[in-house]
């Protein structure tokens, strides 16, 4: 080998490890880049998560204190009846819509869209009927009218002392 050939090779692995260096540096921004956009995505997801909570923590609250806001088109009448403590039947009724099995596992938005009419007018329907059930039935708990349960002995026959 002549002195021309190991230049010539001394050069290219020159230029390779120059290449490496480029390559390391360049995967290095890289995998900076990358671990950015998954900080900023786990931040909205983050956000997103909070509001998501914020908002579940309102409607149940809602629904303790017995307002008819709360009522959600993923609901289903037993759900709304059970909650609002009103009659299923009663519900069907005001909605115009038969108590049949494959309704009862509706949601309002299925029956809504089974009835060809919007969502909000469903629920709308369901608003007015628990508050005019209440009208006529004032004895009906609302579920923050109800009295708490005292919870019993872990063992029954024994109290605490």
């Amino acid at each position: 080998m002549g002195t021309n050939e190991q230049a010539s090779l001394h050069n290219k692995r020159k230029d390779r490890q120059e290449l490496y260096k480029l390559s390391e540096s360049a995967r290095f921004g890289l995998l900076c880049l990358l671990l950015l956009l998954m900080l900023v995505a786990v931040a909205f997801t983050a956000s997103d998560a909070i509001q998501a909570m914020q908002s579940l923590q309102k409607q149940s609250s809602a629904v303790k204190a017995g307002e008819v806001t709360a009522i959600r088109p993923w609901m289903t009448v037993r759900v709304v009846a059970h909650l609002y403590h009103v009659p299923e039947d009663y519900l069907y009724q005001s909605l115009h819509v038969d108590n049949r099995p494959a309704v009862r596992r509706e949601t309002l938005y299925g029956i809504a869209s089974h009835e060809h009419k919007p969502v909000s007018q469903i629920i709308q329907t369901l608003q007015y009927a628990v508050l005019a059930y209440r009208k006529t039935h004032p004895a009906t708990l609302t579920p923050a009218a109800q009295p708490r349960m005292k919870h019993s002995s872990p063992t029954p026959g024994r109290t605490k002392h």
